[in-house]
């Protein structure tokens, strides 16, 4: 029984919310199409009643009446019908501008809560399973944007044929009704089991779309097809998958057919029951012969109408779950709704104040009593072993993610006292992970349709993709990959980056951020980086992540960062002084590159003899 109630409050609201998204979306059509509702409603009830009426006066002409009256009925009923048959066609115009609004209104809203949403939520696997489930029901919400409305039509034309019919025989009407509320409960109960069957195959799905991406998508296309076996075993688990949920969908629907057969027809009886009434009074004379086809069409009008409501119910309770969910969804708190507003214009010092920082979900702490100052022009570099928070704490400085204890401060405020977006300017990043778009080569730096190419220009040059550049014929107006342009230049993954770090340079901001900027570039690429970095950045801030220590001593602080917390701290001289973890760790990476110049050099003929 709760069960029930929470599935009618859903329905409710489920209702109350697609009318607030159509009122959002189109005001004027929502009040138009809703009156188109309620008329055409009213009208199924006023048409049984004037043929009724067209059957009572012709009777009355056969029997020596004046045919006029006759006349008058079929005209009257024939003028109604027609514009009750003309209105649904009006109406299908403004449904289809309706749906238009609303999937456009759907679509910017959506895109505008995901532009505004922190990082942090990607990291929670049931805003994950909300997303994709509002994006693959997409279409549901469209439809409900149509059902909505059309239910309120089915009611007040149940409404309207029972109270009328009600006036003839209470029994009829209440067991027209009664009789037609199996159908709902059936159906909504199968909508309950189809829903649970989504949520609870949601993980299933997300790895078959996900199996799916790696065949269609350029990134794995390669290894898909290199790697001997790979598509079979891909192939393999999808079908797997697949098979699994196409047969526990089956079962289900196999049960629903048949409940469905016997409970759709049960409305059957009542409508007997009002002809065998109905018929019975004409015989007495207390009605006419045409109040026998009125009253058995409103027991029918009621009957297909409360099919067809429950039918609108059951298609808005299938996707109520997605309309809540979207409800949801678009009331998580975006970044903007958490600023504070207060502006920076300028970076003047940055300060981890014992620091610790958890990802959410987790209890590992990533930073722990982490303490750094760094100061207008500094150039640091972060040092350390894979997964000792180096990264983390150029995501904290974005303010990606907010600390779990301690302070971070700009400027000696509380980083949280900095509206985001105005924070991110002072930072110029180039990050871990460089991510190619399918735009422009000059929207590809800038990161926007319009863009200075007196500044793209400075910036291929800190960057070195000059030469690139001048290999385009389209110079800057260049289609980047080929996917929506057959044309379009493919790069490799060094060019990207590149690429990349032209685009942190373009914001002329006064702190560059480079995580692991070498990654993908070749030893001479990566010297002229790294001394054009120095230059070009002699009075801004710099923070430089790297494993290649050979060039990270040239900053001014090199501060290793060990379990989350600062173990050394100083310029390359006296660490190599100390002769700590940083001493140890150059040494042996300078041994390393060394062997690996001298097998090189055997390798193309010459021999090394060593002084």
């Amino acid at each position: 029984m709760n069960k029930r109630i929470n599935s009618l409050k859903r329905l409710f609201k489920a209702i109350l919310t697609s009318l607030k998204v159509v009122w959002k979306a189109a005001p004027g059509l929502f009040l138009v199409r809703l009156l188109n509702e309620i008329v055409l409603a009213v009208l199924s009830s006023v048409v049984a009643y004037l043929f009724a009426e067209v059957i009572d006066r012709s009777v009355e002409a056969i029997n020596g009446a004046p045919v006029k009256y006759a006349f008058i009925a079929t005209a009257v009923y024939a003028a109604v019908s027609i514009f009750s048959h003309l209105l649904p066609i009006i109406d299908s115009n403004f449904l289809r501008r309706v749906t238009m609004r609303v999937s456009r209104y759907i679509d910017e809203s959506l895109m505008g809560k995901l532009a505004g949403l922190s990082v942090a939520v990607y990291d929670d696997p049931e805003t994950q399973d909300t997303l994709k489930l509002v994006l693959d029901n997409r279409t549901g919400i469209d439809v409900l944007s149509f059902e909505c409305l059309s239910i309120i039509g089915s009611a007040v034309r149940v409404m309207a044929a029972f109270l009328l019919l009600l006036t003839f025989s209470p029994i009829a009407a209440i067991l027209v009704i009664g009789l037609c509320v199996p159908y709902f409960i059936v159906n909504n109960k199968y909508v309950e089991v189809f829903y649970e069957f989504d949520e609870d195959n949601s993980q299933n799905m997300r790895k078959t779309s996900y199996i799916k991406s790696l065949f269609c998508e350029p990134a794995t296309a390669y290894d898909v097809r290199v790697c001997v076996g790979f598509a079979k075993t891909l192939q393999d688990r999808y079908s797997m998958l697949r098979r699994d949920l196409f047969d526990e969908k089956q079962t289900i629907l196999r049960n629903l057919n048949w409940k469905n057969l016997i409970f759709s027809n049960l409305f059957l009886l009542a409508v007997g029951y009002t002809f065998a009434v109905s018929v019975q009074s004409v015989s007495k004379g207390a009605l006419e012969l045409g109040s026998v086809y009125y009253y058995v069409s409103l027991a029918l009008l009621i009957s297909e109408s409360m099919k067809r409501l429950f039918r609108q119910a059951t298609d808005i309770n299938t996707f109520s779950h997605t309309i809540l969910r979207y409800r949801t969804f678009m009331d998580m708190p975006s970044e903007t709704q958490t600023d504070e507003g207060v502006d920076v214009r300028e970076l003047e010092s940055i300060e981890f104040r014992d620091v610790g920082f958890c990802y959410p979900n987790t209890d590992n702490w990533v930073l722990r009593h982490l303490n750094v100052t760094v100061q207008k022009g500094e150039h640091i570099a972060l040092v350390g072993k894979n997964g000792c928070g180096k990264t983390t704490i150029v995501k904290l400085l974005l303010r990606l993610y907010d600390v779990t204890e301690g302070m971070l401060l700009i400027n000696g405020r509380d980083i949280r006292c900095y509206e985001r977006s105005v924070l991110r300017k002072l930072f110029g990043v180039l990050p871990q992970e460089v991510n190619g778009y399918s735009f422009t080569f000059g929207e590809n730096i800038s990161m926007a349709e319009a863009y200075d190419e007196a500044l793209c220009g400075q910036s291929m040059d800190f960057a070195g993709v000059r030469t690139l550049h001048a290999e385009m014929e389209r110079g800057l107006d260049t289609p980047l990959t080929k996917r929506f342009d057959e044309n379009g230049r493919e790069l490799s993954v060094g060019q990207w980056q590149r690429i990349a770090l032209a685009r942190a340079f373009y914001r002329q901001a006064d702190c560059m951020v480079l995580d692991e900027p070498s990654a993908s570039l070749d030893a001479e690429a990566e010297y002229a980086l790294f001394n054009n970095s120095m230059k070009l950045c002699e009075n801004r801030t710099m923070v430089l992540i790297s494993h290649r220590l050979s060039n990270v001593r040239l900053a001014d602080r090199i501060i290793v960062i060990e379990d989350g917390r600062v173990i050394e701290d100083g310029a390359h001289a006296e660490l190599m002084t100390e002769n700590g973890v940083y001493a140890n760790l150059f040494r042996l990476q300078a041994s390393k590159y060394s062997n690996e110049e001298k097998k090189r050099k055997e390798n193309d003929g010459f021999t090394v003899v060593e002084a």
